[in-house]
């Protein structure tokens, strides 16, 4: 994703028909792709994303994932963008040679596309060309997508919205931790209690994220805010 949000490469990926027979460690495949994502963060240390995607590829079935950074390597997982919240298991991987499976991928691709990783990262003006005679199943132009992407949370408000404030009420809960599920945000605050509500309930205001329905704020320091603070 370059500055002016033209997509260059998202993801590759072409898959093989291969035999039902043949096996595979899928805890093996995953916990390869964490810890390329664990070298990816470590191996450039003036690039400050907060996470990346990251997809795993077995067999001809696909699962893909959000990372975020954290202070330690053990802090890293891998979070599903989709349903099962259990790595290493092929409960919910998805065909790419099912119809189905595939509208499930391309809403999960499109709302990468909306939840990009910030600052950009290989903006580089590179393509990939498809092997001759693949079957790639190709997305439709992200200027005007068929449908919301439902596989993640919608993208929240980057700018103010509303009137900005000079500092918070002395009533409003802090937010330690953020938590994306299929149609909302879950958090935790620092009294230990956890919620979750809609997007339209989050508001950026200056340096925090606020529901002011809940007098609930976040800052820069809340773990895997939603927007960068």
């Amino acid at each position: 994703m370059t500055k002016v949000r033209r997509l260059q490469i998202l993801c590759f990926v072409e898959g093989k028909r291969t035999s039902r027979s043949q096996s595979y460690s899928t805890k093996a495949v995953e916990q390869e792709a964490l810890d390329y994502c664990k070298k990816l963060f470590a191996s450039n240390q003036s690039n400050s994303t907060d996470f990346v995607y990251a997809g795993t590829l077995v067999g001809v079935h696909l699962r893909l994932w959000i990372v975020h950074r954290a202070n330690g390597e053990d802090g890293m997982s891998l979070t599903p963008l989709w349903v099962a919240p259990y790595p290493k298991s092929n409960e919910d991987y998805k065909d790419l040679g099912d119809s189905a499976d595939g509208q499930e991928v391309l809403r999960a691709f499109h709302g990468m596309i909306s939840v990009a990783p910030q600052p950009w990262i290989e903006t580089k003006g590179i393509g990939v060309v498809p092997s001759s005679g693949g079957g790639a199943f190709q997305l439709p132009t992200i200027d005007r997508p068929d449908f919301i992407p439902e596989s993640i949370a919608p993208v929240l408000p980057s700018v103010p919205t509303g009137p900005t404030i000079s500092g918070l009420p002395p009533d409003y809960v802090r937010v330690t931790k953020f938590l994306v599920t299929t149609t909302s945000y879950t958090w935790m605050t620092s009294s230990g209690e956890t919620g979750s509500g809609r997007v339209a309930e989050l508001d950026v205001e200056r340096c925090y994220l606020l529901n002011k329905e809940r007098q609930l704020y976040a800052d820069s320091a809340t773990e895997n805010v939603p927007v960068r603070l």
